[in-house]
């Protein structure tokens, strides 16, 4: 039986493949939100500062050197807060005071430049309703205050942003005249509004 032969004008069929089209990639997940998540209320640190290099730097410096205590207060800053303390005591609606405190502790801004202009700024002393809301704060200006020639400067940047967050400034004098200050301090603890709670803190 003769063979049957295909078709001389077309060519043989061979199979095709097509390169399958790529896969689309998966978007990124979010990256966790990091503890510099309030940057823009509390003032974003500088790149260094959040650096791994500069904390073994800092690390460094801290194994090679030798440090000593201070004193946390003057002798008449003491008086103060001493003074500060009966006061409180006798207005009897719990407040507390404190020394030393950083205004980046109990001051909040959106503006960058406004943040860092005060962060490291501190007040003497710190009257807190008993909530921990700051109420009034306090400084002493010794005898040698104004030999600082940016002094005036400097607690005027206190006094503005203080009173910009509904906080009392008193700037007590050398000799100290402690039932002045006493007087002066319950009538701006009385003046201020009284919290039923913490404002931004949690309750629970």
């Amino acid at each position: 039986m003769p063979k049957r032969q295909g078709n001389p004008e077309m060519p043989p069929v061979r199979p095709i493949y097509s390169n399958p089209e790529p896969e689309p990639e998966p978007e990124p997940e979010p990256e966790p939100e990091s503890d510099l998540a309030l940057d823009h209320v509390f003032g974003a640190p500088e790149a260094e500062f959040v650096s791994e290099g500069w904390q073994q730097e800092q690390l460094s410096h801290v194994e090679r050197a030798t440090y000593r205590s201070r004193r946390l207060m003057s002798r008449n800053e003491y008086r103060v807060y001493q003074t500060a303390e009966r006061a409180v005591r006798k207005m009897g609606a719990g407040h507390l005071v404190f020394a030393q405190v950083s205004l980046g502790e109990i001051l909040a801004s959106e503006d960058h430049g406004a943040y860092k202009a005060i962060n490291s700024k501190r007040v003497d002393i710190l009257v807190t309703d008993r909530f921990g809301q700051p109420r009034v704060a306090v400084e002493y200006q010794g005898s040698g205050h104004y030999l600082s020639g940016d002094a005036e400067v400097r607690d005027r940047i206190k006094r503005l942003a203080l009173e910009n967050a509904g906080i009392h400034y008193l700037d007590v004098h050398s000799p100290l005249d402690g039932r002045a200050l006493s007087n002066r301090l319950l009538e701006r603890l009385q003046a201020a509004p009284q919290m039923k709670r913490p404002v931004g803190k949690s309750t629970a």
